[in-house]
């Protein structure tokens, strides 16, 4: 190919017709060196020369990045906990910020790769998107209570550092997993249509089959539950006829939550109309807190003293809503 055409295709499949869409993927399936030498030259010559590497990084250069952005993070909070107790002061929660904001690009960058596996990826850096997502409300939350401090100290402040963080920053890994979830369900509902009830192709079911593997790797909760759901659609097309997908995943989500916030409510006497509520307002990681019937616990026989019962009824709402909420927050 001429180097303008080259250029024009390279283009052409980085179009942004949706906000999510960050770049497209252009692959050579013969002669991938030959075409490496001429990608580079095309780039240079529309360049103006002006770029001496043109080429997007290895995957060897790329892991090495990854491994060392997760290491700087994790040196700053060892744990998503970590992370929620750091103390509010400028210089360590630009620190922090800083260095989720590289582990959320550079995990985004290197999931482009065909050496990308999601189900080895710990292994190589240290930490996944399933563990990256659990820091995700904390950054949120010190980002925010970074951009008060710098509201607070911005008044003409001559001591005040330049801050190099990007407090405007949209998340690009949780976002690839939000795509790969859509394309997901895209896939099962293509067959689903009113006019087609039969049982998938052998390809089909192996295709699906592969992003269902990968999205389950990190987010196994969700993951179980479209499996589950793929394998009676498998088994009998015809009682999915005309379904929406998606919304029969939300709705067995609803059903899994409401009937552990019911069983949670009978046996720790709260309302069950506030135990919603707060699940409504809960923001996926500051401490839960709710209120309870102490005299219904005690007239059903309980023995433990109001205090214990208060104690032991916090650390049981955190363990339903970090275990039975969060987990289905995140698609």
């Amino acid at each position: 190919m001429a180097p303008q055409h080259l250029i024009q295709a390279f283009s052409r499949t980085n179009r942004k017709f949706v906000p999510i869409k960050k770049y497209g993927q252009v692959v050579t399936l013969q002669y991938p060196a030959a075409y490496e030498k001429k990608i580079d030259e095309a780039l240079l010559l529309y360049s103006h020369g002006g770029l001496a590497e043109v080429s997007a990084p290895t995957w060897e250069q790329i892991l090495e990045k990854l491994k060392k952005a997760v290491v700087k993070l994790l040196e700053i909070a060892p744990t998503p906990q970590d992370a929620m107790k750091l103390p509010g002061e400028i210089e360590l929660l630009t620190k922090f910020v800083s260095a989720y904001q590289q582990v959320d690009h550079l995990f985004s960058s290197i999931a482009t790769y065909d050496a990308y596996d999601p189900n080895n990826i710990k292994d190589l850096v240290g930490i996944d998107l399933k563990e990256l997502s659990k820091y995700t409300g904390h950054y949120q939350n010190r980002k925010e209570d970074l951009r008060k401090l710098l509201t607070n100290k911005s008044g003409g402040d001559p001591d005040l550092p330049p801050i190099e963080v990007d407090l405007g920053h949209e998340l690009e890994s949780i976002r690839l997993i939000e795509v790969n979830y859509s394309y997901l369900m895209q896939l099962i509902q293509a067959h689903v249509q009113d006019n087609l009830p039969d049982i998938p192709s052998k390809g089909i079911e192996e295709k699906i089959g592969k992003y269902l593997d990968n999205y389950k790797a990190n987010h196994p909760e969700i993951g179980e539950i479209v499996e589950q759901l793929w394998f009676e659609i498998k088994m009998n097309p015809q009682d999915f006829v005309g379904k929406d997908i998606t919304e029969e995943v939300q709705e067995r989500i609803r059903d899994l939550q409401d009937t552990k916030m019911k069983e949670f409510a009978q046996e720790w006497h709260v309302s069950e109309l506030a135990l919603q509520a707060t699940k409504e307002a809960w923001n996926g990681s500051d401490e839960v807190t709710i209120n309870g019937n102490y005299d219904a616990y005690v007239a059903a026989g309980g023995t433990d003293s109001k205090l214990r019962y208060t104690r032991k009824l916090r650390e049981a709402v955190n363990k339903l809503f970090i275990e039975t909420i969060r987990p289905y927050s995140h698609f």
